[in-house]
C-alpha cells in the first residue's frame, strides 16, 4: 500500500512545544532551526529552568520567510523511519513536533512535518534561477514538488 502526502499546508508564527527530558533552550532552537535569540525572547523565563511537562512557544524562523509544517496523514502500517527518511527529516525532529505520547502511528493519525518553505514565483523566475537562489538541486525540486502535480484534476501539457 502506497502512502500519499496530504498537502495541507499551515503558516505557523509559532507554536507551543511540550518540554521533555533533557531538553535545553539550545538544543530546542538547533532541531527547529530557530534562533536560540528569539526563542529565550519569546519565553521570558526568571530562571532558564526548563522541566519536562513545561510548554515554551517556538517561534517562526527567519522573519520574511514563509515556513509551513507539512501535515501528513499515515497509513496503517507505516514506520516513523520511513515516513521521516521520505519527508527528509530526523525521527527525533518528527517526535519533538509532535505529541509522542499521543503518536501511536494509527492509520488517518497527522503528523506534522517541519521544515518546509513555499517560494512564490515572482514575474521572471525561471526553473533555473529558482534553483540556484534556494540552493536546491533539480532532482530534490522535483521530488518534493510532483506530489503537487500529479494529482486528480490538474492540467499538465504533454506536447
Amino acid at each position: 500500500m502506497q502512502s500519499v502526502f496530504h498537502l495541507r499546508f499551515r503558516k505557523v508564527e509559532s507554536f507551543d512545544y511540550v518540554l521533555k527530558d533533557g531538553d535545553t533552550f539550545w538544543g530546542i532552537a538547533s532541531s527547529f532551526r530557530v534562533d536560540i535569540r528569539d526563542l529565550e525572547a519569546t519565553n521570558k523565563f526568571e530562571e532558564f529552568l526548563l522541566l519536562p511537562g513545561q510548554k515554551i512557544v517556538v517561534p517562526q524562523r527567519g522573519a520574511g520567510e514563509n515556513h509551513y509544517f507539512e501535515e501528513y496523514e499515515i497509513e496503517i502500517g507505516e514506520k516513523l523511519s520511513s515516513i521521516a527518511r521520505r519527508s527528509n527529516v530526523e525521527p527525533a525532529l518528527l517526535l519533538k513536533c509532535n505529541d509522542c505520547r499521543k503518536l501511536k502511528l494509527l492509520g488517518n493519525q497527522v503528523l506534522r512535518i517541519p521544515g518546509r518553505r513555499l517560494y512564490e514565483i515572482k514575474e521572471g523566475d525561471t526553473l533555473e534561477s529558482i534553483l540556484r537562489d534556494n540552493n536546491i538541486s533539480y532532482e530534490r525540486f522535483i521530488e518534493t514538488n510532483i506530489k503537487n502535480w500529479i494529482r486528480p484534476g490538474n492540467k499538465v501539457i504533454i506536447e
